[in-house]
């Protein structure tokens, strides 16, 4: 009908449009989304963009898309309290720097990721491109719209287990201040630095980030990418650094917008007991199913892993694919629809979230009688509909805890400790926390929670460095005691805030603050499966190591679960990790892969006797590294529990 003529490129994306349209109405048993739900998929305008890039001739503008008013974008829940919304948690500038557009804390597309159709320098095409990528932040930030208002000190987060989804927020600190509060005023203190005296352009923020590798880290920039970096965040075209554009900018390593983002990924999901590499030792017929006699030799059959012979089984020693698999965060799931952890704050497709809660497990998550999804069917229909799935920002948490980050260089480790517990949980789960990991364990699931530090840079003076500086032991450090670099680098009457002519530790981190890495003021998060369920479930004080007190126990821990006297892989409960990281984003998987342990009796207390016999160090002496009889053995082990521990060697 057309001749032989090509189609109009605008009437091909009206008819794809109808098709589509047709067949989601035809197939979709939910009711339509509410009109304050944006209607463009965001990650496939994205993928569309990345494979499409707009066509343009040199020299011609690209029209932006007219942003829809506040009226038509704000999200209208009158069920949700804002101040408890943790979507309201996108921190906020002070009035001394207004912005035109909010925080939002949505995934920035990557510029790298963008096909711009011409070598770095055509500047038409990366206007086109920043114009096309913008139109889609700006579909994303408007979904955000009315969450904005009062900041929130707790990031919510849906955690989506084998065995049901839970609620958990998340008190993120940095000291004593809110992880929001440090994010905004750091963003706000560079602007101040970068600005000087005068009104603050993209020059004078460029040059400053320049300046400071060490600060901003990462990606450096030059004076030959200016241009570019230009055309990529000055969004509204003004010329004007303006706060959201400065924050997308300072934090474009990580592509986040925001002082904290959840991501997950099902990668191990069900494999990680399936294909544990734990059971397939347990499991000697290749069954696929545990029967008595493979339970009553667990401990035999597991020794078998036991490579160095030194009596315990190392995670490094388990011989599985499921290790830490890189695969599992190399396409990081960040559809922000409910199949996988995800944080609450930002754009949210509320209709696939519903349709991912409708397909999850009612069972109790811990083994209680029923899971945050009955709450949210408040029509009592059965299914959750959007409106329902919305009510997840104001529904009571299931968990909430708190995880701390030290300030600069206070020589603490991070701490995550649970400071709420959904009371249908409390005579139901065991809970362990200790050395900045926490444990919480029913019968169908463990949650583990734990955070890594990584933080970097030159503003870092540990207190035995200090020490060793500190020649005449009087607490403080004179101008004589100080190395020359750092008095070409820092003025010593700056950081000597007393005037006294001595600077004391504190004097010195606090003045070197506006030196320390940007990224201590933002948290990245993942959660997932641990990679193998079954080696976690059986690790009880998660120090990634079985213990040869925790081999022994394993038949009778089998035995309790077989309830038919025989194990499935599915049987044995799950394992889910929430793990929160800090430091720079091109260090992520050092970040993540650093576990701290739950503290185990530490035997360097012990005396030196003691110390000698615990040859694997695991905090028992076990009969197989006692030198001596079995009758001294036994007068030893004064509660026969097959192990000399601390309270029995005191």
């Amino acid at each position: 009908m057309n001749g032989g003529r090509p189609i109009n490129r605008c009437w091909r994306l009206v008819l794809g449009s109808a098709c589509a349209a047709m067949c989601m109405a035809g197939c979709d048993r939910k009711p339509a989304a509410s009109n304050d739900e944006p209607d463009t998929d965001v990650a496939a305008v994205l993928e569309h963009l990345t494979e499409n890039p707009p066509e343009h001739s040199a020299g011609q503008s690209v029209e932006r898309l007219e942003k829809p008013s506040s009226a038509d974008t704000q999200i209208e829940d009158p069920s949700a309290d804002v101040d408890q919304v943790a979507a309201a948690a996108v921190p906020s500038p002070s009035a001394a720097m207004v912005p035109s557009e909010q925080v939002t804390g949505d995934l920035e597309p990557d510029p790298d990721s963008i096909s711009i159709g011409g070598p770095s320098d055509d500047s038409e095409s990366i206007a086109a491109s920043a114009d096309a990528v913008d139109s889609v932040e700006d579909a994303t930030e408007d979904a955000a719209e009315g969450s904005r208002g009062k900041q929130s000190d707790r990031m919510r987060m849906f955690v989506p287990t084998t065995s049901g989804p839970l609620i958990v927020d998340a008190d993120i600190r940095i000291g004593n201040q809110p992880l929001a509060s440090a994010f905004v005023r750091r963003v706000e203190s560079i602007i101040e630095e970068a600005a000087g005296d005068s009104e603050l352009t993209w020059d004078a923020l460029f040059d400053h980030v320049a300046a400071n590798p060490n600060v901003f880290g990462g990606n450096p920039i030059n004076e030959g990418q200016y241009k570019n970096m230009l055309r990529l965040y000055d969004k509204n075209r003004n010329k004007k650094p303006e706060y959201n554009e400065v924050v997308k900018f300072l934090f474009r390593d990580s592509r986040i917008a925001a002082p904290f983002r959840l991501v997950g990924s099902d990668f191990y999901r069900q494999i990680n007991r399936m294909q544990s590499a734990m059971f397939m030792a347990l499991d000697e017929d290749d069954s696929h199913r545990l029967d008595q006699l493979e339970i009553e030799g667990a401990h035999e059959s597991l020794s078998r892993l036991d490579h160095n012979g030194d009596q315990r089984i190392d995670f490094a020693e388990v011989d599985s694919e499921l290790r830490d698999d890189d695969r599992a965060w190399s396409n990081r799931r960040v559809s922000r629809r409910g199949e996988v952890a995800m944080d609450l704050i930002g754009y949210i497709d509320w209709q696939m979230l519903s349709y991912a809660l409708d397909v999850s497990p009612r069972q109790g998550v811990f083994g209680e009688p029923e899971n945050v999804i009955a709450r949210l069917d408040k029509n009592g229909d059965d299914t959750i509909d959007a409106g329902e799935a919305k009510t997840l920002l104001s529904a009571p948490a299931d968990v909430t805890l708190r995880v701390e980050f030290p300030v600069l260089a206070s020589g603490e480790s991070p701490r995550v400790e649970i400071i709420h517990l959904s009371p249908e949980f409390e005579s139901i789960v065991q809970r362990h926390q200790s050395n900045g990991v926490i444990s919480i364990k029913g019968r169908n699931l463990r949650l583990i929670a734990v955070a890594s530090d990584l933080r970097g840079g030159r503003n870092q003076i540990p207190p035995e460095a200090f020490a060793a500086l500190d020649a005449d032991r009087d607490g403080g450090l004179d101008e004589s005691e100080i190395p020359a670099p750092a008095l070409q680098e820092y003025s010593f009457d700056d950081l000597d805030s007393d005037g006294d002519g001595k600077l004391t530790l504190k004097e010195i981190n606090e003045g070197m603050a506006p030196k320390a890495p940007i990224w201590n003021v933002q948290v990245r998060a993942r959660g997932a499966e641990a990679p193998d369920g079954i080696f976690s479930w059986l690790d009880e004080n998660l120090d990634r190591t079985l213990s040869t007190r925790e081999l022994h126990g394993v038949g009778a821990r089998l035995r309790a679960m077989a309830g038919d006297g025989t194990l499935q892989p599915t049987d044995i409960p799950d394992s889910f990790v929430l793990h929160f990281g800090r430091g720079q984003p091109n260090r992520d998987e050092e970040i993540f892969s650093t576990l701290p342990k739950l503290s185990v009796e530490n035997s360097k207390a012990w005396p030196r006797w003691a110390q000698s016999m615990d040859i694997n160090r695991d905090g028992d002496i076990s009969w197989e590294e006692f030198p001596g009889t079995r009758e001294q053995f036994g007068e030893m082990d004064a509660n026969h529990d097959g192990f000399i521990d601390s309270d029995e060697i005191r």
